[in-house]
């Protein structure tokens, strides 16, 4: 995809790595909405091929067609479990 069409932004640190990863989705993403926010960093983590289990990150932060929407210093997911 071109980086024009890009409208989410997720960032965040996991196990002290920066992570970043622009992508676009059709969703709508409401400011601070936690299950948008879950869907991002699920996204991000099969991406990254994430093994299942508990996934702590860090400093998450994620951007919607160049807004901050959603802001968390920890997000835990305590049962990931990547898609098939």
């Amino acid at each position: 995809m071109e980086n024009n069409k890009m409208n989410i932004l997720v960032e965040f640190e996991l196990s002290g790595e920066p992570v970043s990863l622009p992508y676009y989705t059709s969703g709508n993403f409401e400011n601070g909405d936690e299950e948008s926010a879950l869907t991002a960093v699920c996204t991000v983590l099969q991406h990254r091929k994430q093994k299942a289990g508990c996934v702590v990150i860090h400093n998450l932060k994620i951007h919607y067609n160049g807004q901050l929407v959603f802001e968390k210093s920890e997000y835990c997911i305590p049962n990931y479990t990547p898609a098939l």
